[in-house]
């Protein structure tokens, strides 16, 4: 059943709940002269429902959204980013005090779906986790650019 609307059978992403997300997609890549990364890639911009699905994926105890997600960008990758030229997929850590509280790291799930299904190698261990920051999702944009620049 699809893991946002709960209808449908042998899916993951009904039609419908597809065509929602289809119609806020903005599939987007930046090419970025940055320390850390040379691109950037997107599918949404994190507001509306696409925020509320977030936020309820992470805090909400639906792990099972991952699967529509992926169902999506799997979907629409090929099509639109052509992300196969990536050596590794790494998944963001998350401290062990928040996994015990969540139960499972949000964004291993979707990476590691994501490496399955293009074929490359997902490397779990390459980052690490030092201190438990402060819920980005609990502050106000302007903290979280000052938080930001704090990083670089």
């Amino acid at each position: 059943m699809c893991g946002i609307c709960g209808k449908g059978k042998n899916t993951y992403l009904c039609k419908k709940c597809e065509n929602k997300l289809k119609a806020q997609s903005i599939f987007g890549k930046d090419e970025y002269q940055d320390k850390y990364f040379d691109y950037h890639f997107y599918i949404f911009k994190y507001e509306k429902n696409i925020r509320s699905l977030i936020l309820d994926y992470k805090f909400n105890e639906k792990p099972y959204l991952y699967k529509s997600f992926t169902t999506f960008f799997n979907k629409y990758q090929k099509k639109y980013l052509q992300i196969d030229f990536y050596d590794i997929i790494l998944p963001v850590p998350i401290g062990k005090k928040r996994k015990k509280e969540r139960g499972y790291n949000q964004s291993l799930l979707i990476a590691r779906d994501i490496a399955k299904e293009i074929n490359v190698k997902l490397e779990k261990n390459l980052l690490i986790k030092t201190e438990n920051n402060i819920a980005q999702s609990s502050l106000d944009k302007n903290r979280k650019r000052a938080k930001c620049k704090e990083c670089v």
